[in-house]
């Protein structure tokens, strides 16, 4: 799924799941964006350096294959940070010093964005289960691969970007 489409469908969850205020919804929304950055700032980085446009092949190679932007990016991705910080945020009780919930929305966001990963990525996928493995689970569908019904759910996600900005913006 594209950045932007995790970002606003987060949003729009939440809001719906809490409709009280829109604070939690932007914690959420920056904990969907938040696995995304290492390659946003790659791809940035890249832009500026070659003033060019990449194609998605050479982006992958380029941003996704350097060690200064794969390791990060693998480490968001991964199911075990994100593990590993829901499970200190409830063993160390941090509920009660998180009133608002947002500690508990930006990880929540954090973990949808990698789980919605997991099942849309087919030949660009990573490490799940980073640092301690390199396996990847090659999903069947892809947001982007043609031949992995890519155009398919490009239609559908940004079906459900129109409906959820439609709910969002109907007062």
């Amino acid at each position: 799924m594209r950045t932007y489409s995790h970002i606003l469908l987060t949003y729009a969850a939440v809001r719906r799941a809490r409709p009280s205020g829109a604070a939690p919804a932007v914690s959420a929304a920056l904990g969907a964006t938040l696995p995304d950055i290492p390659a946003l700032v790659g791809g940035s980085w890249l832009t500026v350096r070659h003033l060019k446009r990449f194609s998605r092949q050479e982006f992958d190679t380029e941003v996704c294959g350097r060690k200064a932007f794969s390791g990060p990016d693998a480490a968001l991705h991964s199911t075990l940070p994100i593990a590993a910080a829901l499970t200190l945020y409830g063993a160390a009780g941090a509920g009660k010093r998180d009133p608002g919930g947002a500690a508990l929305t930006f990880l929540l966001g954090w973990a949808g964005h990698v789980a919605v990963d997991t099942l849309t990525h087919g030949n660009d996928a990573r490490p799940i289960f980073w640092p301690l493995s390199r396996w990847r689970f090659q999903s069947p569908l892809s947001y982007r691969e043609r031949d992995r019904h890519g155009l398919a759910f490009t239609i559908g996600e940004h079906a459900a970007l129109l409906l959820a900005a439609w709910r969002l913006l109907r007062f």
